[in-house]
């Protein structure tokens, strides 16, 4: 059964990762790694929403490319928080 990854459980992975979330004009949210300057940017959402599966997707290979984290490390932690 495929878990059902809210953005709750985005933000504490991200977090962890040592991530910092902001809002950006009311339209955006933005979630930045100043140590590596990374920054990732989707649209308004609650806590509660689900991520759709390409945010997921986006995420995971940006990441990935700015080797913040492997994909399957990234997968793993999505898992534990989301279980």
């Amino acid at each position: 059964m495929k878990l059902q990854i809210t953005f709750g459980h985005l933000e504490r992975v991200l977090a962890d990762l040592g991530f910092d979330k902001k809002t950006s004009r009311a339209s955006a949210v933005v979630y930045k790694r100043l140590v590596t300057g990374t920054t990732l940017i989707v649209s308004l959402h609650q806590p509660g929403d689900q991520v759709p599966d390409f945010v997921l997707a986006s995420i995971r290979h940006h990441l990935e490319l700015k080797e913040e984290v492997s994909a399957d490390a990234f997968d793993e932690m999505l898992q534990a928080i989301a279980a």
